[in-house]
């Protein structure tokens, strides 16, 4: 799973399930309302990868 912080939520994105199937699910956590929520998922699963938010997009690069 990647992790990054944006516009004051937490952004857990892809991965791998404790059952090692390679996800592209994409959850927001808003500590405001303590409370999760799905968002748009990845285009493709992924897992290993680098992600970054940069100029307020999340970026996710490489991995397999």
């Amino acid at each position: 799973v990647g992790v990054v912080a944006l516009d004051g939520k937490i952004h857990a994105v892809a991965g791998r399930t404790l059952d090692r199937v390679t996800s592209a699910l994409h959850e927001v956590y808003d500590p405001a309302t303590d409370s999760w929520s799905d968002a748009a998922p990845l285009p493709t699963a992924r897992d290993h990868f680098a992600i970054a938010v940069v100029d307020g997009r999340i970026h996710v690069i490489g991995g397999r």
